[in-house]
């Protein structure tokens, strides 16, 4: 589980320097972070759940980071097919 943290962390990071790099604004970057932290936080809440297993990797980072919990909901929905 804190594996899964640490990854979720530094897929946040890695996409802030390159959003960053990229000169892109700085109110598009704090709704990319926001998003990153209600999406991770809703995945590990409900990896709490013993009958579901999310996978928290880079990919479903990455997913969260951008879509937020769009992108949560369709892991959801992926992981219960």
């Amino acid at each position: 589980m804190i594996t899964a943290l640490i990854t979720f962390l530094a897929v946040v990071v890695v996409l802030f320097v390159v959003l960053k790099l990229l000169k892109v604004s700085v109110k598009i970057i704090w709704k990319i972070l926001v998003n990153a932290a209600v999406g991770g936080l809703v995945l590990f809440l409900l990896n709490l759940i013993p009958e579901l297993n999310l996978p928290i990797n880079w990919l479903t980072a990455v997913c969260t980071g951008i879509f937020g919990l769009p992108a949560v909901v369709v892991i959801l929905i992926i992981s219960l097919i």
